[in-house]
């Protein structure tokens, strides 16, 4: 039986992932299939570095988000939105020019969206992001409730487009958790431990718990992630060496058997097809078979240090410990 310690040690010294991303996949559920000979490339080709250490706008402070600095990164068709949690906001980064050029947050008391490097006020720390229909959903953290005798987390939903600061109403009773996505009803899946919940302006219901059969999950040190792919919540379970899929009713409805090697293992989803990144780059189709296994290695990063979207044709890497991002081609 693992213990909190435990895992809050792996937490802290491994990489940890969440791909909480815009949704433009369908997935075909199917079962334990295998290739056992995968098309394997040198590597991913390294087209350009974002970003550096620092408060100034073209720069990140992602360490000082301690546990949490990897988690908090999604992306439209255009353009990645990081959290920027040492620096208190989210950056806007435009894969044309391979540039940041902007940020969402306070700047003097005023919600908006900054093009200078005028420092963020501190009262917002984004740690969790998601994107939905032109929205940016970031969970930030609120602090303890002197009522509830608990941490609490608030959602901030921002009109990516104009910055405008559109709702935060809805307030998550929980502050330190794994992975996130948001469904067409705006309803939010938070993976905790061995356990998915759903939230809507409170609590709507909870799935899974420890164990190795349908509809169970297991996290022994490792980290379950989630990605919601038009109606159905794609889940790694990472301890099971399985995808497991289920409905918008939390409802069991398949699982992909796939080698993850009980790691941690980073995963998108993209034009129906699933990448996972946990040393190497892989790709698989639906079914789980592996397409391609490549190397991501460059200027002293390592793939299984960063969480990973995709935009269009590019692979873009976060590099926490370096504060950068770092764009291939996929």
């Amino acid at each position: 039986m693992k213990t909190k310690n435990f895992l809050l040690s792996i937490f802290i010294t491994s990489t940890i992932v969440t791909s909480c991303k815009k949704d433009n996949s369908s997935p075909t559920n199917s079962n334990n299939n295998q290739t056992s000979n995968p098309i394997t490339n040198d590597s991913l080709k390294f087209i350009a570095e974002i970003g550096s250490a620092g408060t100034a706008l073209n720069q990140f402070n992602f360490n000082a988000a301690g546990s949490d600095m990897e988690w908090g990164m999604t992306n439209d068709d255009s353009y990645v939105y990081i959290a920027d949690r040492g620096n208190h906001c989210i950056k806007k980064v435009d894969l044309t020019s391979n540039s940041i050029v902007g940020w969402y947050g306070y700047n003097n008391g005023k919600w908006g969206y900054y093009t200078t490097s005028n420092t963020p006020d501190k009262k917002f720390t984004p740690v969790r992001l998601m994107f939905k229909n032109n929205f940016i959903y970031a969970i930030a953290n609120r602090g303890y409730n002197q009522t509830s005798h608990r941490n609490e987390s608030r959602v901030f939903k921002i009109n990516s487009s104009n910055g405008d600061l559109v709702d935060t109403n809805s307030v998550i009773p929980i502050y330190s958790f794994y992975s996130c996505c948001i469904d067409n009803n705006e309803n939010i899946f938070i993976c905790s431990d061995d356990s998915i919940k759903k939230y809507n302006y409170g609590f709507l219901n909870g799935f899974g718990g420890f164990g190795s059969s349908d509809g169970k999950l297991d996290n022994s040190g490792y980290i379950v992630q989630i990605q919601m792919i038009g109606d159905t919540l794609v889940v790694v379970d990472a301890g099971n060496d399985r995808f497991q899929l289920f409905d918008n009713k939390n409802s069991f409805i398949s699982k992909i058997k796939v080698p993850l090697g009980k790691n941690y293992t980073y995963f998108v989803a993209d034009n129906n097809k699933y990448y996972l990144s946990n040393g190497d780059f892989q790709e698989y189709d639906s079914k789980g078979n592996k397409l391609k296994s490549r190397k991501v290695s460059t200027n002293g990063f390592y793939s299984g240090q960063g969480q990973f979207v995709i935009v269009k044709n590019k692979v873009i890497y976060q590099d926490a410990y370096k504060h950068r991002l770092l764009v291939f081609q996929k």
